[in-house]
């Protein structure tokens, strides 16, 4: 494992400390399963400011892999299959200003299910 020094907050740079993800990737990607990645990315790129970086639909419209960033942190996704249970996702966001990504959230068709100065929106 290579030592590295920690990047300042806000500077872009992702430390690769084991040297085996890919550059712009961190050593833990989430993966979220979704019943509706196209919707997902939409709300993400509205509430959050999301890049979407790539999307692989299958024969059948499903979104078989699609990847988006959000800051510095590359999240993936697909849709899930028929019968497949739903699966919960979590992803924790440190933003500059909290009312402010509450607001786009809320704007972005989001859904709280918590209040106060932490949101869980879905």
């Amino acid at each position: 494992m290579n030592a590295q020094t920690p990047p300042s907050a806000g500077s872009g740079y992702t430390a690769n400390v084991t040297g085996h993800a890919p550059p712009g990737y961190g050593t833990v990607t989430p993966w979220v399963i979704s019943r509706d990645t196209a919707r997902l990315i939409d709300f993400v790129r509205d509430a959050f400011d999301a890049e979407e970086l790539a999307r692989f639909p299958d024969p059948d419209g499903r979104i078989g892999h699609a990847e988006v960033r959000i800051g510095n942190s590359v999240v993936m996704m697909f849709d899930s299959w028929p019968g497949w249970p739903a699966t919960p996702g979590f992803l924790r966001l440190y933003v500059a200003d909290a009312d402010q990504s509450y607001q786009r959230a809320m704007a972005a068709r989001g859904h709280v299910g918590y209040g106060g100065d932490r949101a869980v929106l879905r």
